[in-house]
C-alpha cells in the first residue's frame, strides 16, 4: 500500500475476541494510519432515525476502543 501512496485505512467489523496486536504492529511499521470503524456485523450501532442505543452497543464500542486505543497510528474512531 505505501508504493501506491495510501497513508491510511479504515478497518471495520472488528471481532473484539480476537488478538489484533500483530496487524496493528505491522500497520504501525509500515506508517499506516487507521480509522476504526465502531459498527458490527450485528448492525449494532448509534442509528439517528429514530435514535437507538443500548448496553450491547456500548459495550461492543468500548472493547473495540479499548483494543485499538493503545497504537499511536489509530487516528480515530468513526460512528456511522
Amino acid at each position: 500500500m505505501i508504493p501506491l501512496g495510501i497513508n491510511t485505512i479504515v478497518v471495520s467489523l472488528i471481532d473484539v475476541t480476537v488478538d489484533h496486536s500483530l496487524c496493528l504492529g505491522k500497520f504501525q511499521e509500515a506508517g499506516l494510519y487507521i480509522l476504526v470503524d465502531l459498527a458490527d456485523q450485528n448492525g449494532n450501532g448509534v442509528y439517528f432515525s429514530p435514535p437507538t442505543w443500548n448496553y450491547d452497543t456500548f459495550s461492543y464500542f468500548i472493547g473495540v476502543i479499548d483494543a485499538f486505543a493503545p497504537y499511536s497510528n489509530i487516528l480515530g474512531f468513526l460512528l456511522d
